[in-house]
């Protein structure tokens, strides 16, 4: 049975009584292990978690990390979409005359971002692959 500690922000401890006929008390000073059945009745009484806690102090460089992969990722689908719409409408001059592959400057235009190589690559090849 898989456990969570709880404890009791509210200024006074939390009773928690289920129908099964199983109570639990959680501590304000102290965190309570609770099994997971009783999950539900804990936090409608207002209990919080451990791992909620450990959550939402999650530093900002941390949240700073996730929005800027977030970001690329974003930006990787839009220049898929891009780069898909030029082989689409075979709009030859967006790409190299020697290897082929689309111009990173072309795709930076359109982006209105700075569109590095490594990643042009990597949606290229991606594209390729879900074409054939």
């Amino acid at each position: 049975m898989e456990y969570k500690n709880f404890k009791s922000f509210t200024g006074s401890e939390v009773r928690v009584a289920l129908v099964s006929g199983h109570t639990f008390v959680i501590s304000c000073d102290e965190w309570t292990p609770i099994p997971e059945f009783a999950w539900r009745g804990s936090y409608s009484e207002g209990a919080t978690s451990e791992d909620t806690i450990q959550a939402a102090t999650m530093s900002k460089e941390v949240l700073e990390v996730v929005q800027v992969k977030s970001d690329v990722e974003d930006m990787k689908r839009r220049a898929k979409v891009i780069i898909k719409g030029w082989v689409d409408s075979n709009d030859l001059s967006k790409f190299s005359k020697g290897d082929g592959r689309p111009k990173s400057n072309e795709v930076s235009k359109e982006l209105g971002c700075r569109f590095h190589n490594a990643m042009r690559d990597e949606v290229w090849y991606k594209l390729q692959e879900e074409m054939d």
